[in-house]
């Protein structure tokens, strides 16, 4: 006689993302830089830092989370120390976060610097009976020609991923780049998101089950530029 053992369920694992930290400038026509933003649907805790690298400036990170969002976080500059030893850094750890971003008070600097880096862990379920996970890793710089599009990733594989993503524009030729268009594609139903990077304002970012990224330059004329991209892959494997 057989028994009915019930529906299986997926089995979850835990994993964590490093993106190497990135250095961002807060431009006086953009007050508000996004750092961080996570579009994944399980379960994670980050621990960011900010080093404020100004000796004027005071930045404002502001955290928006799955449920009531933490007060502003205020960090101070350091003027007691040469510029280019100056640094004033906090660490916070949150749950749930969704979006990170900066501001800064633009009292006598033009272009206040700040660094940040984040360490993410997280959920990630897999469905089928013998899986596991593991993660791959990419860092380089890519070339994207003037007036045409560029493809930096894609995953032609069939099991859940979940991707960190780290994009910033390190040299333009030919035109001054104001910022480039990224768009992103996903295995489910091949939706697609769009956003933009801003010279010296880098972007981190961690999608699921993505598919493809494709940047485009959004000068007019549009010069060529070198963009940094580095992911973390960590993806399902199930053995038959």
């Amino acid at each position: 006689m057989r028994t009915n053992m019930g529906i299986r369920g997926p089995k979850c694992f835990t994993a964590t993302h490093t993106p190497s930290a990135i250095i961002g400038t807060i431009d006086v026509n953009n007050p508000f830089v996004t750092v961080f933003e996570d579009t994944t649907m399980n379960h994670n805790k980050i621990l960011f830092t900010v080093r404020n690298l100004s000796i004027t400036e005071t930045f404002t990170v502001t955290i928006h989370t799955d449920s009531d969002d933490p007060d502003p976080i205020i960090v101070p500059p350091n003027p007691d120390e040469p510029a280019a030893l100056d640094s004033n850094e906090t660490s916070v750890q949150v749950e749930n976060a969704r979006l990170i971003t900066i501001s800064s008070t633009h009292n006598t600097d033009d272009q206040p610097n700040f660094q940040f880096s984040v360490t993410k862990t997280f959920c990630i379920c897999c469905q089928g009976r013998q899986c596991s996970i593991d993660t791959h890793t990419f860092n380089n710089t890519i070339g994207v020609p003037a007036g045409s599009s560029r493809t930096v990733f894609q995953d032609l594989t069939t099991n859940h991923n979940k991707t960190i993503v780290r994009l910033s524009i390190t040299q333009v030729e030919g035109a001054v780049l104001s910022n480039a268009g990224i768009t992103a594609t996903f295995r489910t139903d091949l939706v697609t998101e769009n956003r933009t990077i801003f010279n010296f304002q880098p972007l981190i970012i961690q999608w699921e089950d993505l598919r493809e990224i494709t940047l485009t330059p959004l000068a007019d004329p549009g010069g060529s530029f070198n963009v940094a991209v580095e992911y973390q892959k960590t993806f399902c494997i199930c053995c038959p």
